[in-house]
């Protein structure tokens, strides 16, 4: 008696798990990297939305999943750009515009090169890992509040 499987087994699973391990390439650097920079200037410039909102937030908690595991600089640099968009979000609650104040501009800048960075030094499963985790954190935080 012959069995079938149930599903096809991939002959490319091994070579999308080493695409997985893999450095970025400079097209998936900029894909993963860009949406945040273009979200923090949509805001600067008075043009933002929740989602570009959203976008630097996210970009935010991954990078300071990623900081972890590097140094305690790099999550301290995170936490003073997280309490910039606290200030963000607040402004936005105030007034019903999206802007930065003064010293945000200075305070989340530094974070959105350190994702950069962060990103060119990681390969996708890493960061992948570290947007699930971020979410993971995120929803733990809603049910708690």
């Amino acid at each position: 008696m012959k069995h079938h499987r149930k599903y096809q087994a991939d002959p490319l699973a091994a070579f999308r798990l080493i695409s997985k391990l893999q450095p970025f390439t400079d097209e998936q650097m900029a894909e993963v990297a860009l949406p945040a920079r273009m979200a923090f200037e949509q805001i600067k410039t008075g043009i933002g939305s929740e989602g570009a909102f959203n976008e630097l937030c996210y970009a935010c908690n991954a990078t300071m999943v990623r900081s972890e595991k590097i140094d305690d600089l790099c999550v301290q640099t995170c936490q003073i750009a997280q309490e910039a968009l606290l200030r963000c979000r607040e402004r936005y609650t105030r007034t019903g515009r999206w802007g930065f104040d003064g010293p945000a501009l200075g305070e989340i800048l530094p974070m959105l090169d350190l994702h950069e960075q962060i990103i060119s030094l990681s390969n996708p499963l890493e960061m992948n890992a570290a947007f699930q985790e971020q979410a993971k954190r995120l929803q733990t935080f809603r049910e708690a509040a």
